[in-house]
Order: structure tokens, then C-alpha cells, then sequence
């Protein structure tokens, strides 16, 4: 069975990001968000994959960028069209590679695909940020989500933080 996870870090109020980029860069969740993607598939927005450096597809990951522009192209990317479309598309690939599935945002990409995903590891900070325009969906509020594990507290600067996986108890089978 494939397996299909969310992969976001959260300030204390579940923002993600403001005009287009991250709250804060924690050089250790970079590593983090590197361990778990590497050598798998992604699921992007076009803004997101945008924010990325040079606005190009991340390395050593198979990329799949949905836009609503038909006539959108990046290199070394697999643009579509829609989330039914992206979720088809990381399947097949998924079982050619072997490979697992991450989605990595933005805002309305998470709210879409979470019905497909059955994990989250999310890196939860302690800490709301002054200005936030994007938002996870609070998974400790959204039916079915449960905490099943998170690490040590950890420091970056004077920002508390911590590594957190959820997992949904009512899981959607893909197939």
C-alpha cells in the first residue's frame, strides 16, 4: 500500500508561513525535512515550489507542482492540473520507485490532500509568530488525527522546538 504523509513545520498557532516563505529557517528541520524526502516524491504548489531557491524543483526528490496554469512548465518537475490528478500521479510513481509520498504545501495543497495522507510529521514550535498568512490544519482539532510520538524539546536561537508524528486512526486506503 502506498503512503501518503503531510511534512510541514507549525508555529504555536499552526501558521506556516507569510508572503511566501517559511516563518523561520531551523537549519535542523531542514535536515529533518532532507531525511524524510530525499529519494521520495513531493507534492507542491505552484507558489511553494516557487519559493524554493532558484524556484526550482528540490534535488534527489521526484517533484509534482500543481498549478490551475495549463500552460505551466518547470524542469525536472511533474506538473498537474488538480489534486485528484497529483494523487494518481504520485501512486503511480510510488510503485514504480518504491517510494513514499510526501506533501509539503502550501496552505490550500495541505487542506486538499490531507484526506489522501494517513501521517504528519510536523516540527511544532513553541513560539506564534508575530505575522502569518498560511496556516496547517490544526491536526489537534481535525477528527481523527492522533499524536502517536514526538522527540526531545530542542533549541534553535531562543525558539523551543519539537519533532511530532501523527498518524490518522481512520485511515483512507489507497490502492
Amino acid at each position: 500500500m502506498t503512503k501518503m504523509s503531510m511534512i510541514a513545520a507549525v508555529d504555536a498557532g499552526w501558521a506556516i508561513g507569510y508572503k511566501n516563505d517559511v516563518l523561520i529557517r531551523i537549519p535542523e528541520d531542514r535536515v529533518f525535512f532532507r531525511k524524510h524526502t530525499v529519494g521520495n516524491i513531493i507534492i507542491v504548489g505552484r507558489r511553494t515550489l516557487e519559493s524554493f531557491p532558484g524556484g526550482l524543483p528540490l534535488k534527489d526528490r521526484t517533484n509534482i507542482v500543481i498549478t490551475s496554469n495549463k500552460d505551466y512548465y518547470v524542469p525536472q518537475a511533474v506538473v498537474v492540473h488538480s489534486i485528484t490528478e497529483a494523487a494518481i500521479k504520485a501512486i503511480q510513481i510510488s510503485e514504480e520507485m518504491s517510494a513514499d509520498i510526501y506533501v509539503a504545501g502550501g496552505e490550500q495543497i495541505y487542506r486538499q490532500m490531507e484526506q489522501y495522507c494517513t501521517d504528519a510529521y510536523i516540527t511544532y514550535i513553541y513560539h506564534k509568530f508575530e505575522h502569518s498568512d498560511a496556516f496547517f490544519p490544526e491536526l489537534t482539532r481535525q477528527r481523527g488525527w492522533v499524536l502517536k510520538e514526538y522527540s526531545d524539546l530542542k533549541c534553535y536561537e531562543d525558539i523551543i522546538y519539537e519533532y511530532r508524528h501523527y498518524v490518522k486512526e481512520t485511515r483512507y486506503e489507497i490502492s
